[in-house]
C-alpha cells in the first residue's frame, strides 16, 4: 500500500509543523505525467462533506493513507500551493472506505494505485523544477510565461510548466534564454562574494568569461544583481497564511 508516515501533530498531520519533515528530502513536486490531481477542499467534496467536517472525521487517517503528489523538495523548503492528490488514489482510498463501512483502519489496509515512476514529457513542473531544468531563476520562468515565451498551465490554483515544453524552450537555444540562463549563473557568483568566497563581480569578468562587448555584460550583470536580491527577499520572507493552511 502507499502510505506516508504516522501523522506526527497531535490530531493535525498536515499540519504546519508536520508538513516538511525529514522524510520530505528528495520528494519532488512535480504531478507525474499530468495526472488529474485534487486539493483538500475538493477531496471533501468527494467524501460528500464540508472540508472542516472532513478534517474533524477524516484528515488524519487520508493524509496518512494518501500523499500529496507535490511535497516539498527539502526540509523546510517551500511547497506548491495548495497540496495536490492523485484523483485515481483518492478514488481508491475512498472506495475502500466506503466498502469498509467508513472503517479507516480497514481502509487503511487496501492497496491504492502506485503513481509512475521517472521523467515523462507530460509531467507538470512547479517555477522551481522548471527554473532548474532552463538554468534561470524562477521568477524568469513566470515572466517567460507571462509573456508567451513559455506555455505555462494552472492546475488547482497551481503554477506548471509540461516538461516538455520546458526542455523544447531550453533546447531552442535562442539569445534571450542564453542570456538569462547567464545572469542566474552570474547572481551565484554574487551570493559567494557576499559570503567572502570569491572577489566581487566585474563588469569585465562577465564580459571576459561570456565572450560579449562590456554594454552586453552590463546588462547581465544588472539582471543577475536584480536575480540575487529578490533571491535574498525570498529567502527572508516569514511564511504567510497561504502556507500555514491547507
Amino acid at each position: 500500500m502507499v502510505v506516508t508516515e504516522e501523522p506526527r501533530g497531535p490530531g493535525r498531520p498536515d499540519s504546519p509543523a508536520d508538513e516538511a519533515g525529514p522524510d520530505d528530502e528528495g520528494v519532488p513536486p512535480v504531478i507525474p505525467r499530468g495526472r488529474p490531481t485534487l486539493t483538500l477542499p475538493q477531496v471533501a467534496d468527494r467524501f460528500g462533506v464540508s472540508l472542516s467536517t472532513f478534517k474533524r472525521k477524516y484528515r488524519a487517517a487520508f493524509t496518512a493513507a494518501v500523499a500529496p503528489v507535490d511535497k516539498p523538495l527539502k526540509p523546510g523548503g517551500p511547497r506548491p500551493q495548495p497540496y495536490q492528490y492523485d484523483e485515481a488514489q483518492v478514488d481508491a482510498y475512498l472506495t475502500a472506505l466506503r466498502a469498509a463501512d467508513m472503517d479507516t483502519a480497514k481502509a487503511a489496509r487496501e492497496p491504492l494505485p502506485e503513481l509512475p515512476a521517472g521523467e515523462h514529457p507530460d509531467d507538470l513542473l512547479t517555477d522551481k523544477e522548471a527554473a532548474a531544468l532552463l538554468g534561470v531563476d524562477p521568477s524568469t520562468v513566470r515572466a517567460y510565461a507571462v509573456t508567451g515565451y513559455l506555455d505555462s498551465e494552472e492546475v488547482n490554483g497551481s503554477f506548471r510548466v509540461r516538461r516538455r515544453v520546458a526542455e523544447a524552450r531550453r533546447d531552442a537555444g535562442d539569445q534571450r534564454h542564453a542570456r538569462d540562463r547567464d545572469a542566474a549563473e552570474v547572481a551565484g557568483w554574487i551570493a559567494q562574494a557576499e559570503q567572502g568566497k570569491r572577489p566581487p563581480v566585474t563588469t569585465a569578468e562577465v564580459a571576459a568569461h561570456y565572450k560579449v562587448p562590456d554594454y552586453t555584460a552590463r546588462r547581465i550583470l544588472a539582471r543577475a544583481s536584480e536575480h540575487h536580491k529578490t533571491a535574498h527577499s525570498d529567502q527572508k520572507q516569514p511564511p504567510t497564511r497561504a502556507n500555514r493552511t491547507n
